[in-house]
């Protein structure tokens, strides 16, 4: 998708840089608070209790495409530091998390994409 702006969505390890490196447009890069990829500046830094703020910053920063790479954990969640419009996503996200890794990543691949962007493999854009 040429055109289209594209945020990895950054963990830890070598491949969100090799991505980067390979893309012929410079993108935008985000990462789990604590999930810092190696040799990549970070952009942006969110946590999971803000999701919802941190897809509108991406919306307003004209992102139209993401792509998830790199490893991460399941982080610890901070109830105290969740805002309103996350808030109402946390019952479906712990199903998802109680269901298993899988489950949680297809949860928030939905998200990703009713928020309106279009999530893609590293194989389409590298």
């Amino acid at each position: 998708m040429t055109g289209v702006k594209t945020a990895i969505i950054a963990g830890q390890g070598r491949l969100p840089a090799a991505l980067a490196g390979a893309m012929s447009e410079p993108p935008l890069v985000a990462a789990l608070d604590g999930f810092s990829p190696e040799a990549l500046t970070v952009d942006l830094t969110f946590r999971v209790e803000r999701l919802v703020p941190f897809l509108r910053a991406l919306e307003r920063d004209g992102i139209g495409q993401v792509i998830f790479a790199g490893a991460v954990t399941r982080p610890r969640l901070d109830p105290a530091l969740l805002d309103e419009a996350t808030a109402s996503l946390l019952p479906r996200l712990m199903a998802a998390m109680a269901a298993g890794d899988d489950a949680t990543l297809r949860v928030v691949i939905e998200l990703f994409e009713e928020f309106g962007f279009t999530v893609v493999g590293v194989e389409d854009v590298a």
